[in-house]
């Protein structure tokens, strides 16, 4: 919630307020920089680090405890640090405060005590928490609170803590709140302040409030510390950054001249002689679990200004970028000079001569592990394993975790422990110590102060930015002999800074106080104006007065003893004050002194001041929560989840809002037409607001409010009943937005597009429907819509839709979306684009050529490929799309259902042709046609040809081997091969047959035929064959016959007789009975073979011959072919008998 210019002060509740604080973005936030977490090395009974944040190639670290703060700053308690001998001081009696934004859970404060003070579980020392109004809850700064509350109570482990916090509002920061609390109930004797914001970015108004509350708090005798700053030089760029842009620039929340400015430093030296100064193994040591308590450290080490900006930390001009990753940084202790405050009497002799308050005023360790040290922590640990600085039967063990921190936020909670030593030895309150310090420094530096005479705080810088110098640095500031802009007077040796304290000689002095010129008790009406004159003596005192009362406070009620500050001038100062609180007490001022006279107090004077009658005054403060949440003017337009707070703060009726002063304690109740929304606590800003920043948004509903604030009164007031403020919420505005995972989509892909509706609204997120379309087409509705929260804590409902790519057209298509609003937003809608890439296939099948009526080579190939990713089911068809002219039975097709595409192959089926022996040849066309099953939206076709030849009918061709003239009974030459041609595809058996078809006229023993095979078997387009044999008759005579006869008979005779005569004739006596019966049996062959022939021609009676064989002449054979399914074949032949 950011103002442009200085907020009007709504009420002026006390005199000292100039303007109304934390109306603003300028948060203070904490000085802490962490460490490296570690963890118990059971070998070496130390603590080594889990990770290092720096390259530290394994070197020991040194985790800071209270034994060895103690014995690095000489800290005189000899249980924590022995090397000091003499009495101990451990704060014992004194109470010391540390403030924060953030509540806390003390388990690891109770360990960090248990471990390293000694203390028990039953008699732990723990911290008070005080809540300030609204308590903001444990947050993120809660390890801010660890670390001061645990570092401060190591250094004075006796002293009482209370830790003061309280919540933001939209009128004041809780940190803020929190100082005036402590200042106000002025128990605390320290205050130790752990906050940064740069004088720019505070603003006048809340730098005169801190200046005057640590003015009240220093009269009141009050030390309060507060850090440097973690940023160098440069304390208006945030220590997170990784360069400079802002120029020379100090801490606004610790500029002033009434508090010590407490810096940071580092131990640079270990980099390269660690063991010199820490002793690197507990390993046998009688003390490792017994005072002083894991000790490491064994004396003082050098320190030079912190720095992690450089990589050489000598002089400024010889500063080198340290980066860590490739990124540099601007860590280091703060220091420089005030744009806000004169330069006050304590640093006129040491300081430079500029005319401004310089800082820091002193600086400790601060280092965050750069060099090897860093301060130990028990934070939080994590969920899984609880708290740091547990131990297992009263011992660390290697599961026990640490964490590690730096920065001025530890250094200014050891110096406010420090201080207490000091209030504890001498038995009074310091008031602003730099009085004291600066005069130690100028008589006896060398005893008490650790002068810081090398290095230097400046930081990496933005060239042309304001300060940046040619080296790429900040401008300031290099350490040097005494008091210089980084290290201030250096750091202490506790024991001699409290042993000398006294040794500063102040001239004692005396105060008065009258009210209305007297000093008899005073009895009147809270509201009631007194006049308060105070006299300090010597007259040349310079400073301030507190005006101090004793009132007791109710349980868990402000104590609320300071009141104001009475500046003095030349001895003297009055004021006039209505706002002592109610109650029956006394009330007494008390001088802060100054560099030459010591503090005093004046005579108590009794007072009695009853309640008076009392008002609220009742404001309703709307922001929105874009755009730097600014305020919203038009409380009858108030969007729904805006920042409503409503602030009450009450007054004196008598004196009015303007004049009342003084502060209200208790709890309002606040309604809203009628009916109790909550409760509001009071805090020492005297405002209360509802609902706290920690509830967060109160979700008031869309419609018009009265709001009543009720206070039930206390000491001062009396109970009264507010205003009523009325205010209307209306619906709040919405955002729509179209978020698609790409903005291309395939086809047959899907996608998931989510709708945001956006809000500026931190109440309940939208509820309604969301409707999603696309040319024209719902592709989705959702009523229960998902709920998150936006970077900026904004609530936002969204809604995701799967679609398919099949549900847009191809190309470019419009996503619409529509939020149809609820009872607390508006509709609204929005719209996006995304391009549809088409998936598709394509078909190709190849040529056919057969002939009618052929079941072969009348198939083909269709192949279907994808195209952008198509993958899926294709259904096919086919259909004859062109004939030839007048075709008769013409050809069918057909292909299969479907053909699967995966991946990006190809995808193949079988295209089938069918005819019939009538079809008609020639020329067709068949088209092949797909449809993506899915879908039925992607669709493809081809054409391919088919040729048909006109089918032939089956026959069979005879033929033969040409005419035949024989002679009659011829037995050779007498034969004719018949060839069987098959035509039309024909296959089968075809028997043949022959006949003499034509003879000579009265032709004697006509010509005979036969075929030989009388079959054959066509079983392709190859012929057959037979043969056709010619059968005749001789001619033949009878004498012709005998003659021949005879002459066989004869021959074989001699031819028998012949191979007679070849015997040898020794052996022919032997054959003489054998060539008889050859005699005889030629004879008989003689007489046998005319007596057949006669038998032959004709009954054997020897006659003339009675045949003249085959007609000679012309004849025609014709062979027939019987064949099933085709028709009779002839074949002639002509023979020619001579």
């Amino acid at each position: 919630m950011a103002n442009t210019t200085s907020p009007q002060v709504p009420r002026a509740f006390s005199s000292a307020v100039a303007g109304l604080v934390g109306l603003d973005d300028f948060h203070p936030r904490p000085t802490l920089q962490k460490g490296p977490s570690a963890k118990f090395d059971a070998n070496t009974k130390t603590i080594r680090p889990d990770f290092t944040l720096f390259s530290t190639s394994g070197a020991p670290y040194l985790y800071i405890n209270p034994a060895d703060a103690a014995t690095i700053y000489n800290v005189p308690n000899s249980l924590l640090n022995p090397n000091y001998s003499g009495t101990s001081y451990d704060g014992t009696g004194v109470t010391v405060g540390v403030v924060g934004d953030s509540n806390v859970d003390l388990t690891p404060v109770s360990l960090y005590r248990e471990d390293f003070l000694g203390e028990t579980a039953a008699n732990v020392n723990l911290p008070t928490v005080i809540i300030d109004g609204a308590d903001p809850g444990i947050n993120g700064d809660e390890v801010e609170t660890f670390l001061d509350l645990e570092v401060l109570g190591g250094i004075a482990p006796k002293a009482k803590i209370n830790y003061y916090t309280s919540d933001d509002s939209d009128l004041s920061s809780g940190l803020f709140d929190a100082i005036e609390r402590a200042v106000d109930d002025n128990t605390v004797s320290v205050l130790s302040i752990s906050f940064g914001e740069c004088e720019a970015g505070l603003g006048s108004s809340t730098s005169q409030f801190l200046a005057e509350k640590y003015q009240q708090a220093a009269a009141q005798g009050i030390t309060v510390t507060v850090s440097s700053g973690d940023s160098g030089a440069a304390n208006c760029d945030a220590d997170n950054s990784t360069i400079a842009t802002q120029g020379l620039a100090v801490n606004g929340i610790g500029s002033t001249p009434y508090n010590v400015s407490v810096g940071g430093t580092d131990y640079d030296i270990l980099g390269t002689n660690f063991t010199d100064y820490v002793q690197d193994s507990l390993n046998g040591s009688p003390y490792s679990g017994a005072a002083p308590y894991w000790r490491t450290a064994l004396k003082y080490i050098p320190e030079l200004p912190w720095n992690d900006s450089t990589s050489s930390n000598g002089a400024l001009a010889n500063n080198s970028p340290l980066t860590s990753g490739g990124a540099t940084d601007i860590i280091g202790g703060g220091g420089g000079v005030s744009s806000v405050f004169s330069k006050p009497a304590f640093q006129t002799a040491l300081t430079p001569a500029d005319g401004k308050r310089d800082l820091p005023d002193v600086a400790f360790m601060a280092g965050n592990g750069l060099y090897g040290a860093v301060w130990l922590v028990c934070g939080a640990g994590s969920a899984f394993s609880g708290p740091d600085c547990q131990m297992t039967n009263s011992a660390f063990t290697s599961s026990s975790t640490f964490s590690g921190a730096g920065g001025t936020s530890a250094s200014t909670p050891a110096f406010a422990g420090m201080l207490a030593l000091v209030v504890q030895a001498t038995g009074s309150r310091l008031g602003q110590a730099n009085d004291v310090l600066y005069q130690l420094a100028a008589s006896q530096y060398a005893t008490v102060f650790h002068d810081v005479t090398t290095g230097n705080n400046a930081v990496v810088c933005a060239s042309g930015s304001p300060n940046c110098g040619s080296n790429g640095f900040t401008t300031g500031y290099d350490a040097g002999t005494g008091y210089d802009l980084a290290s201030g007077l250096g750091s202490v040796d506790a024991s001699a800074m409290l042993s000398n304290w006294s040794s500063v000689a102040a001239s004692g002095t005396s105060i008065s106080l009258k009210i209305d010129g007297s000093t008899l008790p005073v009895s009147v009406t809270h509201g009631t104006s007194l006049n308060f004159s105070v006299g300090v003596t010597p007259s040349t005192a310079t400073g301030s007065a507190a005006l101090v009362t004793t009132q007791t406070a109710g349980a868990a009620q402000p104590t609320n003893n300071g009141q104001v500050v009475v500046p003095i001038s030349s001895g003297a100062g009055t004021l006039s004050y209505n706002g002592l609180p109610g109650g029956t007490y006394t009330v007494y001022a008390r001088y802060s002194g100054d560099t030459a006279d010591a503090a005093s107090s004046s005579t108590p004077i009794n007072v009695n001041i009853a309640a008076e009658a009392s008002s609220t005054l009742l404001t309703v403060n709307a922001y929105g929560t874009a755009g730097g949440s600014a305020p919203l003017t038009n409380l009858a337009a108030i969007p729904y989840g805006s920042y409503i707070f409503a602030d009450a703060s009450v007054y004196g009726t008598a004196e009015g809002y303007d004049a009342s002063l003084g502060l209200a304690t208790g709890t309002f109740t606040i309604a809203d037409n009628g009916a109790t929304l909550g409760t509001a606590p009071m805090s020492s800003g005297n405002f209360a607001s509802f609902p706290s920043m920690a509830a967060g948004v109160y979700p008031f509903v869309v419609g018009t409010h009265k709001v009543v604030a009720t206070y039930p009164g206390d000491s001062s007031y009396k109970a009264n009943t507010s205003n009523t403020v009325a205010f209307t919420v209306v619906k709040g505005a919405t955002t729509a937005s179209v978020f698609d995972a790409s903005p291309t989509l395939n086809s047959t892909a899907s996608e998931v597009v989510q709708v945001d509706i956006g809000t500026t609204s931190l109440g309940t997120a939208p509820t309604g429907t969301i409707t999603l379309t696309a040319n024209g087409v719902t592709l989705g509705s959702a009523s229960s819509l998902l709920t998150g929260v936006a970077t900026d804590g904004s609530a936002v409902s969204y809604a995701n839709f799967t679609v398919q790519g099949s549900q847009f057209l191809a190309g470019a298509n419009t996503l619409s979306a529509t939020y149809s609003g609820d009872s607390n937003y508006q509709g609204s809608s929005a719209t996006s684009s995304i391009t549809v890439s088409q998936a598709s296939f394509t078909l190709k099948a190849g040529t056919i050529a057969i002939t009618a009526g052929s079941n072969t080579g009348n198939t083909a190939t269709i192949s279907a490929t994808p195209n952008n990713g198509f993958a899926g089911i294709v259904n096919l068809s086919c259909a004859v799309t062109s004939t030839p002219a007048n075709a008769t039975s013409p050809i069918t097709c057909s292909v299969p259902a479907t053909v699967n595409i995966t991946g990006t192959g190809v995808a193949t089926g079988t295209l089938t042709v069918n005819s019939t022996a009538s079809t008609s040849g020639g020329s067709y066309t068949v088209t092949i046609s797909g449809t993506d099953a899915a879908t039925g939206k992607v669709t493809a076709s081809t054409t391919t040809k088919v040729t048909v030849t006109a089918a032939v009918a089956a026959s069979l061709l005879l033929t033969n081997s040409g005419a035949l003239s024989i002679q009659a009974g011829a037995s050779s030459g007498n034969a004719v091969t018949i060839g069987v041609t098959p035509a039309g595809g024909y296959t089968g058996t075809v028997s043949l047959a022959c006949a003499v078809t034509s003879s000579p006229a009265g032709a004697v023993d006509p010509i005979t035929c036969a075929m030989t095979p009388p079959s054959v078997s066509i079983t392709g387009a190859a012929a057959a064959s037979s043969v056709l044999t010619v059968s005749s008759t001789a001619r033949t005579t009878s004498s012709l016959d005998r003659s021949r006869d005879l002459l066989r008979g004869i021959s074989g005779t001699f031819l028998a007789f012949g191979v007679f005569l070849l015997v040898p004739t020794r052996r022919r006596r032997y054959l003489r009975l054998l060539s008889m019966l050859i005699v005889l049996a030629s004879l008989g062959s003689i007489i046998g073979c005319g007596g057949g022939h006669s038998a032959a021609s004709g009954g054997g009676t020897g006659s003339s011959p009675t045949s003249s064989g085959t007609t000679a002449g012309a004849y025609v054979i014709t062979v027939t072919s019987s064949a099933t399914g085709v028709g009779a074949q002839t074949s002639t032949v002509n023979v020619t008998v001579n």
